[in-house]
């Protein structure tokens, strides 16, 4: 038997305020967390307790600011051992911001939070966009009998989350809802899109300026042929972070197949030094690179 999707009435505002989203939590009271979650941040508040003048120096730090110092390494020798190096830091990083804002610090933890539940819970997109087309394209829904049968051939159920709802044709209102619900997930796959496009734009981004240090990488057996891999937006950014990147890159190219490094399999101190040179007197590479 096939798992019916669940459709939560109400989407992400009804959800995210039934589950406490704007509720204000007391300050450095973590009790709203999750169990895990709760010992580690308690773990913390205590070392921070015990360490003079933690508080206000986490406090006081700005968010470019490096908090690597006596006094947190003074709060981490008094956290428990089941963090590990890498948690302690993040939770270090987490901590220095509710100290900054704790309401925007704790409405932004628990968006992100129930977002994920909620979008665990929620109808995909595709599937609500099946049921849809089947409430209006294959065989138009007029009738709550009409309306049944669409939910079954597209199995999906009605919830508020945690139990399944009845809810009726009522003259074209439950298609109101299904609308409204597609319009949300849609502005949400969009966001998501942004988003990843600019975490990808910023690796990229990463990967060229090391390039754009190290030019003679270009060159290398294996490495990638600017002409075929750098995008157009990665373009248009390293052009406005670093003025002159175009015609740097076009250079690049002139060259990329003429001087025989790439078809190289085996590489060597002799062979850098010999590309390095010829970069220099190209004006592809500076002399300090």
């Amino acid at each position: 038997m096939s798992i019916k999707k669940s459709i939560i009435l109400g989407g992400w505002q009804r959800f995210s305020e039934a589950h406490g989203l704007f509720k204000k939590e007391a300050v450095e009271d973590f009790s709203w967390m999750s169990k895990e979650d709760i010992f580690f941040y308690n773990d913390a508040r205590a070392a921070i307790d015990a360490t003079p003048g933690a508080r206000e120096f986490l406090r006081s730090l700005k968010p470019e600011e490096s908090s690597s110092s006596s006094i947190v390494d003074a709060v981490k020798d008094k956290m428990s051992s089941l963090h590990s190096g890498t948690s302690m830091s993040c939770l270090m990083g987490c901590y220095r911001a509710a100290l900054r804002d704790w309401d925007t610090w704790v409405l932004e933890t628990k968006n992100q939070e129930l977002l994920g539940k909620y979008k665990q819970k929620q109808i995909e997109l595709i599937p609500l966009m099946v049921f849809y087309n089947h409430l209006t394209y294959w065989r138009p829904v007029t009738d709550e009998a009409g309306f049944k049968v669409a939910m079954e051939n597209a199995k999906v159920i009605f919830s508020d989350g945690k139990k399944p709802l009845e809810v009726s044709w009522d003259g074209g209102a439950a298609l109101d809802i299904i609308t409204t619900l597609l319009n949300e997930l849609q502005v949400m796959r969009k966001e998501e899109e942004t988003k990843w496009k600019a975490k990808r734009l910023r690796e990229r981004v990463e990967y060229l300026e090391w390039n754009l240090k190290n030019p003679s990488r270009w060159f290398w057996p294996g490495e990638q042929d600017p002409r075929y891999n750098i995008r157009p937006d990665e373009m248009a950014e390293m052009e406005r972070l670093h003025p002159g990147y175009r015609v740097h890159i076009d250079l690049i190219c002139q060259h990329i197949n003429t001087m025989g490094y790439k078809r190289g399999s085996q590489w060597n101190e002799d062979i850098s030094r010999s590309l390095n040179a010829r970069l220099i007197e190209l004006g592809i590479m500076d002399v300090c690179s």
